[in-house]
């Protein structure tokens, strides 16, 4: 069975078939080529030899003329005898002498002697015509020669004179022949297709080479990419399977970001919540009411949050499956949009942002109310959200149609788009702002909806400036579900102030903690859980954590690793040149080992994963703080 296969896999392969290919090339014309030259030369056999037949035939026919061969008047004919029988000899034939009566006056075979010929040949003859015919099958040539005195034009013909050759000698030598040809040709044949063979592997040497080297790096083993550039077509699958893997890596990469993302966001609320809830068990009766509310105010936010984000994802999951379906109906456009924009109206007023609907005509179209709603819900509450003009922020959103088509305009005068991060805005898995709260899911399930339905959307931005987003669909579409791939949006984080805080009535002999946190509610529960026995001072990002690191006396840092302006691993190796004692506990959602192994690596001390643990973060802080064995 495995010999089958391998067999079959051999005459599969493209070796198998260029030799196949080789030998039929060399073998091909050489056939033609020899049958070729033995036709060539058994039509110029045959034609020398009918030459020199007619030639002779006719000086004999003007002999017999002369000779008054058919008056049998007793004159000596043995002369005239002797040639026929010379020309039989000489050719191998035969020559009959024809009356114009038809009848046979000599047969050099003695076989028709008096009888009467009628042939289509002799009675053509008697034209005047010479006759000239090669039976190749029965291997003779024919001819018939008028007989009539050379000497006097207006004679009439006499008689015939038909002559037939054999040409068993040329079918001799063509068989000869023949035989050198095919020898020849097998020689030849055998050597070309010997030196093809060996040219041929030389050839698969650069293939066999890139087979090899895509399987180490399928394995695991040698460079990471294809370098075979003997040919020009190895070097084009070198650059295109380098290109794969490339995009490939980006796209691993882009999904370990993804994850890493949404851990981040899905344990942060968490974080918040659980740190709320531990804090109201630990505080008993003690604590006022005000602050019972104001905690279980907290956790409801973060619940809201945690609902958003996992929302988000079930959307953009629900708009990858094939088999998702629309409900196509007929909704007016009008209407749609006014209900969108009065429940974005509060987010409005509370970023103190202008909204305004502004519809040229009224909109009919037969699209999935839902879906769309979702789309153009995140289209606009984008523009809001992230609008922090302080001249007057404004988000202007447009309604036209024409008889094909419905387009919906999103203007806003907020942060815009940096040039270098607008190839990014509708990718899936990346943030344009990897320090913003979300996942960054909007602008990609507002894609995804708007094409599911026949539509496109796109964008025009200048950073600093704001952004216009437009979004285009057929009134009633053929609906072709696509799938293609959808890249998130970012967003900008806008903390720059520096927060110093502590209990107020502590002893001055308390510990110094600085947390490093971009995330105002973070560090409020961090707070909650270290305030009553450490000062506590507060950075919002990397860079500030460094110029406070200098200006004041700290006992240790908690550091968060992904902050805007300065990340937390940059930071930690700023600090680590002027301060190698600070001990620097990193602080973050992300629970892969190469985070810890790159946290460790740029400096830090110690490892902490959100949601933090109060016995755990109590426990590195008396290793760091109180090596002496101190009990809170």
């Amino acid at each position: 069975m495995f010999k089958s296969k391998v067999h079959f896999a051999f005459y599969k392969s493209l070796k198998s078939r260029l030799i196949f290919m080789i030998f039929v090339l060399v073998l091909v014309p050489e056939v033609v080529l020899c049958f070729g030259i033995l036709n060539t030369y058994e039509s110029r056999a045959v034609s020398i030899r009918e030459s020199e037949v007619l030639s002779q035939a006719k000086i004999l026919a003007n002999k017999i003329s002369t000779s008054k061969y058919f008056d049998k008047d007793g004159s000596d004919l043995s002369n005239i005898d002797a040639q026929i029988d010379t020309l039989t000899t000489i050719y191998e034939g035969r020559v009959l002498i024809v009356d114009k009566h038809f009848k046979i006056i000599k047969d050099t075979y003695n076989l028709d002697d008096g009888n009467t010929i009628v042939s289509e040949e002799v009675i053509k003859t008697f034209s005047a015509s010479e006759i000239t015919n090669y039976d190749s099958k029965n291997h003779y040539i024919e001819l018939s020669v008028p007989i009539s005195n050379p000497n006097d034009k207006d004679s009439k013909i006499e008689g015939a004179l038909v002559v037939s050759v054999s040409t068993d000698n040329i079918s001799l030598n063509m068989s000869y022949l023949t035989q050198i040809a095919v020898t020849v040709a097998i020689i030849a044949g055998a050597v070309v297709l010997f030196f093809g063979v060996l040219v041929l592997l030389h050839l698969f040497v650069p293939l066999k080479k890139l087979s090899d080297e895509i399987s180490d790096i399928k394995d695991g083993f040698g460079k990471e990419q294809l370098d075979v550039d003997d040919y020009a077509e190895t070097a084009i699958i070198s650059r295109n399977f380098n290109e794969l893997m490339s995009g490939m890596k980006v796209m691993d990469e882009s999904r370990q970001e993804f994850v890493s993302n949404v851990s981040h966001e899905l344990k942060t609320p968490l974080t918040s919540m659980k740190v709320l809830a531990d804090s109201i068990n630990s505080m008993g009766d003690e604590a006022p009411i005000e602050m019972y509310r104001e905690f279980m105010g907290d956790i409801t936010s973060e619940i809201d949050r945690e609902t958003k984000i996992i929302n988000d994802l079930l959307s953009l999951v629900k708009m990858d499956k094939s088999a998702a379906t629309l409900n196509i109906e007929s909704v007016n456009i009008n209407d749609l949009l006014e209900q969108i924009m009065k429940r974005l109206q509060p987010i409005a007023d509370k970023q103190q942002v202008e909204l305004v609907l502004e519809s040229f005509r009224p909109v009919t179209a037969e699209i999935d109310e839902v879906k769309l709603t979702l789309a153009f819900t995140n289209l606009i509450e984008n523009a809001i959200k992230y609008n922090d003009n302080e001249t007057g922020g404004y988000v202007h959103v447009s309604l036209n149609a024409d008889h094909q088509y419905f387009y919906l305009k999103v203007e806003d005068n907020g942060i815009g788009i940096p040039e270098e991060k607008k190839r990014k805005v509708f990718h899936r898995f990346e943030k344009l702002d990897e320090f913003a709260q979300g996942t960054g899911l909007g602008l990609s399930i507002c894609k995804a909806i708007t094409e599911s339905m026949g539509g496109s959307v796109g964008f025009e931005s200048e950073y600093s400036r704001g952004s216009l987003f437009w979004a285009v669909l057929p009134c009633d579409p053929e609906v072709q579900m696509r799938r293609e791939s959808n890249i998130a949006i970012g967003q900008n984080a806008g903390k720059d102030d520096l927060i110093r805080s502590g209990n107020q009535h502590s002893a001055l002999d308390r510990k110094t903690v600085l947390v490093v946190e971009d995330i105002s509610s973070n560090y409020l529960l961090i707070s909650a859980m270290l305030s009553k026995h450490y000062n506590l001072l507060h950075a919002v990002n990397g860079e500030q954590a460094v110029a406070m690191v200098k200006e004041y006396k700290i006992d240790l840092l908690l550091m968060d690793m992904k902050m805007p302006v300065m990340d937390g691993l940059t930071a930690t190796a700023e600090i680590r040149k002027f301060d190698t004692n600070i001990p620097i506990v990193a602080l973050t959602a992300h629970a892969f080992e190469s985070d810890k192994v790159a946290a460790l690596k740029s400096g830090c001390n110690d490892y902490l994963v959100k949601p933090v643990d109060k016995a755990r973060l109590m426990s590195v802080l008396r290793k760091y703080c109180h090596p002496s064995t101190l009990v809170l």
